[in-house]
């Protein structure tokens, strides 16, 4: 009878452990959930911190802000697309590169990054690579505008006016108000080089 005791209070132990270690998983499990929402709220704030400087022409504090948005939330696509704006304004193509890269790995579906690394190409008068980078960016974006203005002008750049002059169309016809198409479209019909 004592070992059946034995055996019952073992086995009532062996249950409330189980259930002790479960509940302090889930609550590590959810220490951890909230630390990584922290840490994305933080980032949020760094890039957007970003955002401004870089609009008020401080690339430096903008370069800055979206690396400490990047430590913070690595897989924080958004920071990744600033810094490669950041560094293409500061003609640093090959960090550029990267950090567009990376956003593109992280989010495959994110037009902009596809737009803005072809604009890296077209900086770098690799105007076949930056056709296929805004092709890309046209095939993710609901409104592709500014990536067919883009693709407009890599294919002047080529000496395509045909090419061109669809591109440009197209990106008037999604964006009437969209006035680099517009003028880059009338010049063309004008024959004034663009």
């Amino acid at each position: 009878r004592e070992s059946s005791e034995a055996s019952d209070l073992s086995e009532r132990l062996e249950s409330a452990l189980g259930v002790i270690h479960e509940h302090i998983a889930l609550e590590s499990e959810e220490r951890e959930r909230s630390a990584k929402e922290a840490r994305l709220a933080a980032a949020k704030r760094e890039n957007n911190g970003g955002v401004a400087f870089y609009h008020s022409g401080d690339l430096e504090k903008a370069r800055a802000r979206f690396r400490e948005a990047i430590a913070l939330a690595p897989d924080f696509v958004e920071a990744y697309n600033n810094l490669g704006l950041v560094e293409t304004e500061l003609g640093h193509a090959e960090e550029a590169t990267r950090h567009f890269q990376k956003a593109i790995e992280l989010d495959p579906s994110l037009s902009a990054s596809y737009n803005n690394l072809g604009y890296v190409f077209f900086l770098q008068e690799n105007f076949e690579e930056a056709i296929a980078m805004y092709q890309e960016a046209i095939e993710r974006a609901a409104n592709g505008s500014a990536a067919w203005t883009n693709l407009g002008n890599a294919y002047f750049k080529l000496g395509n006016g045909e090419k061109a002059r669809e591109a440009w169309e197209t990106a008037v016809e999604l964006d009437p108000g969209n006035r680099k198409a517009a003028e880059n479209l009338a010049r063309l019909l004008q024959g004034v080089p663009a």
